[in-house]
């Protein structure tokens, strides 16, 4: 889904030998909370646990306008259906997991890689699941309802744009080498 990126050596010149690495958004998540690169793109519900650590870059951040991780369901039509239903999330700190829990506090909520989440559902391995990514266009043809729309509930309720994903940086490095710009 997004990267990671580790730099070289940051002491005396710039030297930048950036690691790319790629993973499931609960990995990079991970990634971020255990400080194991300099740069990484995670879920914007994350930050506040890393605020302390990290800056949020001024590119490459996500955000939604009315459009954003997406509650559907085979069976069920609205959230209230689902006090004590299995809901499946890509994971519990992603943006869309901490949406479910905000939205559907009753449910019980279960991991799973986002790119299962819709056969899951229609095998009946749960109630619901929050589609992200790519699933949000494929749901619909797989004749799942949608449920919510957590991007457009959050724009109504708070009159924001939901932020979805950010890049960070580690502070560690130095404001004076975060902000060099290079040949």
């Amino acid at each position: 889904m997004c990267s990671t990126i580790t730099l070289g050596n940051m002491t005396g010149s710039l030297l930048i030998q950036p690691e790319f690495q790629r993973g499931h958004i609960s990995e990079l998540n991970q990634a971020a909370l255990e400080e194991s690169h300099d740069v990484v793109a995670l879920s914007s519900a994350v930050f506040p646990l890393l605020a302390d650590r990290f800056w949020i870059l001024a590119t490459g951040n996500s955000v939604g306008r009315s459009f954003g991780p997406v509650l559907a369901s085979k069976r069920y039509c609205s959230t209230a259906e689902l006090h004590g239903k299995r809901v499946v999330v890509a994971g519990t700190l992603t943006t869309g997991g901490v949406l479910a829990q905000m939205y559907c506090p009753e449910a019980q909520f279960v991991e799973m890689p986002y790119t299962r989440i819709a056969d899951a559902i229609l095998r009946d391995e749960c109630d619901a699941g929050v589609m992200i990514h790519e699933e949000i266009f494929h749901f619909p043809k797989l004749n799942l309802n949608r449920m919510c729309s957590f991007a457009q509930v959050w724009q109504e309720e708070t009159g924001l744009s939901l932020p979805v994903g950010l890049n960070l940086v580690r502070k560690k490095l130095g404001k004076c080498n975060i902000s060099r710009k290079t040949p």
